[in-house]
C-alpha cells in the first residue's frame, strides 16, 4: 500500500467510495452529498483548516441535539438550566475559553511586543533620534496590527454572545479574524526586532539602497 502512487490510490478510494455510496442507497443525492464533502475536505486541507473537529462534530452533533432536546423537556424550556448546573457551566466555559483562545494569545504578544517598542522608544529615541526615524514606520505598522488584533477580539467576542443568534456572516468574521490571528498577527514580533535593530543598520546602507 504505501508503494502504490498517489493519484493511483486516491483514484481507487474514491472508486470504492463512490461504489459503496451508491450501493447501499441506490440514490444519485447520496453521491452528490459525497463529492461535496469530499470537495469541502479537500479545500480544508488547501487552506490548512483542521479536519478533525469537523468529522468530530458530524459524529456528536445528532447526539448532542437529542440530549439537547431532553434537557430543554427536563427543564420546561429555561436555558438556565445549563448555566445553574455545575458541570454544564464548567463545559461552557471550556468551549467560551476554547473558542476565543486562538485570539487571545497572539494578542496577548502583539501587546507584549508593543510595550517592548514603547519602552525601547523611550530609552533609545530621546537620547538618539536616529533610532527614532528609524523605528517609526514599524512602530506604525505594529500599533495598527495590535489596533487590528483587538478589533477581531471584540468581534469574537460578540459572536461568542450572541451563541446560536449568530448570522452566517458573522461565523465567516470570526474565521476571517482567526486566519488573521493566525498569520498576520506574528508579525509583530518581526516588528520589534527591526525596531530594536536601532538606526546603526540603516544607517551603514549606501545612499543608493534608499
Amino acid at each position: 500500500m504505501l508503494k502504490i502512487p498517489e493519484p493511483l490510490l486516491y483514484g481507487g478510494i474514491l472508486m470504492f467510495a463512490t461504489i459503496g455510496t451508491y450501493g447501499i442507497s441506490q440514490s444519485f443525492v447520496d453521491l452528490v452529498l459525497l463529492y461535496l464533502i469530499g470537495a469541502m475536505g479537500f479545500l480544508m486541507r488547501r487552506f490548512d483548516f483542521p479536519t478533525a473537529p469537523v468529522i468530530i462534530g458530524m459524529i456528536l452533533g445528532p447526539l448532542a441535539e437529542q440530549n439537547f432536546r431532553q434537557a430543554m423537556t427536563i427543564s420546561q424550556g429555561d436555558l438556565t438550566t445549563f448555566v445553574t448546573r455545575p458541570l454544564s457551566l464548567t463545559l461552557l466555559i471550556l468551549v467560551a475559553l476554547a473558542l476565543l483562545a486562538p485570539f487571545l494569545k497572539p494578542l496577548k504578544r502583539g501587546l507584549d511586543d508593543l510595550q517592548g517598542a514603547t519602552v525601547w522608544f523611550m530609552a533609545n529615541a530621546f537620547a538618539k533620534p536616529d533610532n527614532g526615524a528609524a523605528g517609526a514606520t514599524d512602530y506604525l505598522h505594529l500599533l495598527g496590527l495590535v489596533a487590528l488584533g483587538l478589533m477581531w477580539g471584540r468581534i469574537a467576542v460578540a459572536v461568542r454572545d450572541k451563541g446560536e443568534a449568530a448570522t452566517d456572516g458573522e461565523r465567516d468574521d470570526l474565521l476571517f479574524g482567526r486566519v488573521f490571528m493566525e498569520r498576520t498577527m506574528p508579525e509583530t514580533a518581526l516588528r520589534l526586532a527591526r525596531i530594536e535593530a536601532g538606526a546603526d543598520r540603516l544607517m551603514a546602507l549606501p545612499d543608493g539602497a534608499f
